[in-house]
């Protein structure tokens, strides 16, 4: 099992902000000079790099590695107004790292001849600790179950059969209009929910076992994760301020959990 990777991309700083950014960054460490806060990556990446730069640097490997029968996930992580969505997503100039993860699977096996696989892709965030399936609109607040057969899952979660990466691409603009979003201090469209993109049993089976009546079926999956970092905001509102302190509470919570996980998990490893 490897260890995680941790890359960084920093986005281009305003000209205003650049003045009085205490931060530089040399070869794959942001530090402020003259103090001890340094921290270092595997990879920090130069501000004028693309999205496609990011993806081929260490996503294109895990991608190539599910296919081949490995879990594989990426995480995007930043505060607000980062460039999560941008990364990510894409844009209309520039495809992100899910479409181009996405175009790479289906491209990949299209070349495997001796293989049949079987696609679905599931879409789903998590907004105040309660789960809303992006792809059912009425499948809301879902629950977590784990079985000796299936083993961790959301019930009741869609997964979708799909074909192409033109069709997985359709079905995610369509559960992203279905996202919590809200105005923050630094960015007035603001997602607010964390997202989980899935291709579970990412399947195969060899087609001269399949013919054969035989199975050799290999499940993996791949997931994306995009995690907004809260920010507490000051609203004169009170329903709205409680809302956000509500959010805040639950993204904290979140984060903790995660990084004890993390941290068991490469406890795990070097055993």
């Amino acid at each position: 099992m490897e260890r995680i990777h941790v890359s960084v991309r920093p986005r281009p700083l305003s000209p205003e902000y650049a003045k009085t950014s205490p931060w530089r960054i040399s070869g794959n460490s942001i530090f402020i000079p003259n103090s001890p806060s340094k921290f270092e990556f595997d990879h920090v990446f130069g501000e004028a790099c693309k999205t496609e730069d990011v993806y081929r640097a260490r996503t294109g490997d895990i991608v190539a590695a599910a296919v081949r029968g490995f879990n594989g996930t990426v995480f995007a992580y930043g505060q607000t107004s980062s460039g999560k969505t941008h990364t990510m997503r894409g844009s209309n100039s520039e495809l992100g790292v899910i479409p181009l993860a996405v175009h790479d699977i289906f491209n990949i096996i299209q070349q495997e001849i001796d293989r049949e696989f079987s696609i679905r892709m599931s879409y789903m965030e998590i907004y105040n600790e309660e789960i809303n399936d992006l792809l059912a609109p009425d499948h809301r607040k879902l629950q977590i179950y784990e079985s000796i057969e299936r083993g961790i899952f959301v019930d009741g979660l869609r997964e979708e059969i799909v074909t192409s990466a033109e069709q997985v691409l359709q079905l995610m603009a369509c559960g992203e209009s279905r996202r919590h979003i809200g105005e923050t201090n630094m960015n007035v469209y603001s997602s607010r929910s964390h997202t989980i993109f899935r291709m579970p049993n990412l399947g195969s089976i060899k087609r001269s076992l399949l013919m054969c009546g035989l199975s050799n079926e290999v499940k993996h999956t791949l997931t994306f994760k995009t995690c907004p970092l809260s920010r507490k905001q000051t609203h004169t509102h009170s329903a709205t301020c409680a809302r956000w302190k509500c959010e805040y509470c639950h993204h904290m919570q979140y984060y903790t959990c995660s990084g004890e996980s993390l941290n068991l998990s490469k406890r795990s490893w070097k055993t």
